[in-house]
């Protein structure tokens, strides 16, 4: 059974390359982040624990909406992964701003994954459980 989708949906071959770059703006970042070390004194261990429990709420979200087919459970963990993201954003800020403006296009885009996923479940609440 395959699951009606919202008519924003992209085309399935823009969420590779735009994954990638996402995921290479991030890194940057984080890399930013890490030669600021000294600056950051105490932020930095919120920081570095941000960037990590980020990008595993980016794979743990994957699996509860591709594998597990948890639309609702998908919804509220990416819900997390914006409130995550938002705060690295404003925490990196005092510390570079470079490095938190390198992740405003990775908020914008779970944003935007976040819509599709709640107009998803909304779409298949029927059909989903």
């Amino acid at each position: 059974m395959s699951l009606q989708k919202p008519s924003l949906t992209p085309p399935d071959w823009i969420f590779a390359p735009i994954w990638v770059l996402l995921y290479a703006s991030g890194a940057y970042s984080a890399v930013i982040a890490w030669e600021n070390y000294d600056r950051m004194k105490m932020r930095h261990c919120w920081i570095k624990g941000l960037f990590r429990f980020n990008l595993l709420l980016t794979i743990f979200w994957s699996y509860l909406f591709f594998v597990q087919h948890e639309i609702w459970t998908a919804f509220l963990e990416i819900s997390l992964l914006n409130a995550t993201t938002l705060a690295l954003i404003i925490l990196l800020w005092k510390v570079s701003k470079k490095a938190s403006l390198l992740l405003v296009p990775y908020l914008v885009w779970v944003s935007f994954a976040t819509y599709l996923n709640y107009q998803i479940w909304v779409l298949n609440s029927g059909l989903v459980g």
